[in-house]
């Protein structure tokens, strides 16, 4: 490489070229890559020639409608990493002139009983850190997976099902719920319902949509049962108005157990057997620097668990 050219990379390559690669290395897709920053796949395509012709090679080749990276992509993903990870000890390093952290730290959720603790760490966050801007995203738990892997999100809070396969990611467990069958004002443990399966597989059933969590879970008990799905079903991708449709339709709806708190297993609570548990915890990037700000509200977090 000439010293022309390695001076056209300093000064044109941004972080933002990073950001974009780092997506676009996640999803292996332009339209998914786009979705994720909120911009017109035209955009992206546009974004990754322009990096392209600021490194003078190709970052993905083609293979079967997926996006592969090349090794000039994996070398300069690895670049971006350094760089940010650079950028994130000079923000704690700036932090201590004030005695406070800044910058901004990007929390994503889906784990409803953890919703009053994250209400009260975000208080402690602010309270301790009244610079540090805090966003807190709900989401689908697959894209916010994907988005602590592209750099989206530093820390999100969602059922662990699964999460050994996804190697970039590390994860610690906070809680598990039990979950049970509502039947109208009718509460039944779901090992009564695999017991009784012939009675319920035709009632209607208000049901997840499949690839969430819960949904998982309860196909894959009936799956180890040898059990058929049900026949009649509603499925819903959110909370919101549930126990209206359930109250309108009689339908059979998979809920927490109200009689049951949810539980840190690692205090020795033994998992019943049959029963249909979600596991909570927190994930953030294995791969990546941790900022000054995200080891703080771990901490804050662990205390408030520990306490």
């Amino acid at each position: 490489m000439n010293q022309e050219l390695r001076s056209d990379i300093k000064r044109l390559l941004k972080m933002r070229h990073f950001h974009c690669i780092e997506i676009m290395e996640t999803t292996r897709n332009m339209r998914l890559a786009a979705e994720r920053m909120n911009v017109t796949v035209a955009a992206v395509s546009k974004a990754c020639i322009e990096i392209e012709t600021i490194l003078g090679g190709k970052l993905f080749e083609r293979k079967l409608g997926m996006l592969i990276p090349t090794q000039l992509c994996t070398r300069m993903l690895t670049a971006g990493r350094k760089i940010d990870a650079e950028l994130n000890r000079l923000t704690a390093d700036l932090s201590g002139v004030d005695g406070g952290l800044h910058g901004t730290i990007r929390i994503g959720f889906q784990a409803p009983p953890l919703q009053n603790r994250l209400s009260r760490w975000i208080a402690s966050i602010k309270n301790e850190s009244p610079f540090l801007n805090v966003i807190c995203e709900y989401g689908m738990r697959r894209p916010l997976m994907m988005g602590v892997e592209a750099g989206l999100f530093d820390l999100i809070f969602v059922d662990l099902l699964q999460v050994e396969s996804w190697p970039r990611l590390q994860s610690m467990q906070l809680c598990a719920q039990i979950c049970v069958v509502r039947d109208n004002d009718t509460y039944i443990p779901f090992s009564e319902v695999l017991r009784r399966w012939p009675e319920f597989v035709n009632r209607l059933w208000m049901l997840p949509m499949r690839g969430l969590a819960l949904r998982e879970r309860f196909d894959a008990m009936l799956a180890t049962h040898g059990l058929p799905p049900p026949s009649i079903t509603i499925e819903v991708n959110s909370p919101f108005g549930l126990q209206c449709i359930h109250e309108a339709t009689n339908a059979l709806l998979i809920c927490a157990d109200p009689k049951q708190a949810p539980m840190r297993l690692n205090t020795g609570h033994r998992q019943l057997h049959n029963e249909l548990y979600m596991h909570f915890g927190m994930i953030w990037a294995r791969d990546r620097s941790m900022k000054e700000a995200t080891r703080h509200v771990l901490e804050i977090i662990m205390g408030d668990m520990n306490g």
